[in-house]
């Protein structure tokens, strides 16, 4: 990665996206499979929900901007 996007949010989650290879099914499957752990509250349960929702959105749109690209 180029030392000048490093420091770049945007552009390290998009490396990090592009490295583990994580696509809309697999992101959709967790999503699917989440449940809550005996030991964690409500709050929590629920930012773990909204983590790999966020992530599926940000992939979703990333995969519409490349259709729409070509």
């Amino acid at each position: 990665m180029d030392p000048d996007k490093a420091s770049d949010y945007e552009e390290v989650k998009k490396l990090l996206f592009y490295e583990f290879k994580l696509s809309l099914a697999a992101l959709l499957e967790k999503f699917n499979l989440l449940q809550r752990n005996a030991d964690e509250t409500y709050t929590l349960y629920g930012n773990r929900l909204m983590s790999v929702l966020t992530y599926y959105n940000i992939i979703s749109i990333t995969e519409r901007q490349k259709l729409t690209n070509n």
